[in-house]
């Protein structure tokens, strides 16, 4: 993901055992580009049973 421009961090459900992975990435706000990196987080999963589960925007 670090390839991808993301800075990420994991978490581990401790009564399901599944992972949740958390990428960040410092944007303008852009919808069209929001939507292109959604998809392109849930090419990148794929691999591992992994989807895109909505986003966040942080302003600071």
């Amino acid at each position: 993901m670090r390839e991808e421009g993301f800075s990420c961090e994991r978490e581990q459900d401790d009564e399901t055992e599944e992972w949740t992975c958390y990428c960040f990435i410092k944007m303008f706000l852009n919808y069209d580009e929001i939507i292109n990196i959604q998809k392109r987080l849930d090419e990148l999963s794929k691999p591992y049973n992994g989807y895109s589960d909505g986003g966040a925007v942080m302003i600071g």
